[in-house]
């Protein structure tokens, strides 16, 4: 996959699990009628599941992205 591709995911990935609060501006946008928001919530969701956050609930919350807790995540390997 080339860079630029890999970096737009990325930067997509990100934004659906730390900023993405379902206005559904994407799915306007998209020249080709793909079904963005409920691609997208699916996956947001999860994320924010796992990191115990919701985009746009307050602004005193640290984004996932940006706080790094030792604790976190302990669960991976585990199974």
């Amino acid at each position: 996959m080339p860079t630029d591709t890999l970096l737009f995911h990325l930067t997509r990935m990100t934004h659906m699990g730390a900023s993405c609060v379902g206005c559904g501006a994407c799915e306007e946008a998209c020249p080709n009628d793909i079904p963005l928001l409920k691609i997208f919530q699916l996956i947001g969701n999860d994320v924010q599941k796992l990191f115990d956050y919701t985009p746009g609930r307050s602004l005193e919350d640290d984004l996932p992205p940006t706080a790094f807790r030792e604790d976190e995540l302990q669960w991976i390997g585990e199974k």
